[in-house]
């Protein structure tokens, strides 16, 4: 199947394949879009996207969860926070958790726990949140940045993008293990 979305970037798949989602930007800022790439009805085409979030949330990063629910981070009033939506059901929850401008989520993939960026002192660092408790745990901590975490299949580690070590602007990826 050939898909072709007109002024969109930073596409995420549905672990089921089902969705796609993806951001437009608008006047300097991004709406959330998703468009069903497999449906009864025939292949995925831009009469099936859907905008989720306008360019008043002015949307980032986006990850799926296994029952296609998604959490992204947005920049509204000057921070960056975490929100969360049921596909379809039009409904925008921000998450009180983290208290911190919170960027790059992941859902690992037993679905059991999310990784995060968490500025902090200047500087965005790796955070791990158990989704069951919403107890939170600090994977680094430095004066560099470590960003962009994923998942390994086992959902024990997490990859990340850092500079920590490097010189400006220069990323190196790092693995850490998720200690439960």
């Amino acid at each position: 199947m050939k898909i072709e979305a007109e002024n969109a970037e930073q596409p995420v798949v549905s672990a089921d394949g089902e969705l796609l989602a993806f951001l437009r930007e608008e006047r300097g800022r991004n709406s959330l879009w998703i468009r069903w790439i497999k449906t009864r009805e025939g292949p995925g085409n831009s009469a099936n996207d859907q905008l989720v979030a306008g360019p008043n949330y002015d949307a980032r990063e986006v990850a799926f969860f296994a029952d296609d629910s998604m959490i992204f981070s947005a920049r509204r009033d000057g921070r960056f926070r975490l929100h969360k939506t049921v596909i379809g059901s039009g409904v925008i929850q921000e998450m009180n958790t983290p208290a911190c401008s919170a960027r790059f989520p992941a859902v690992s993939p037993d679905g059991l726990w999310l990784a995060f960026s968490c500025e902090q002192g200047g500087s965005w660092q790796i955070q791990v949140m158990n989704l069951n408790t919403q107890n939170q745990m600090r994977l680094t901590n430095s004066d560099c940045n470590s960003v962009s975490p994923v998942w390994t299949p086992d959902s024990k580690d997490v990859i990340y993008a850092t500079d920590c070590g490097r010189g400006l602007g220069l990323t190196a990826l790092a693995q850490l293990h998720v200690f439960r």
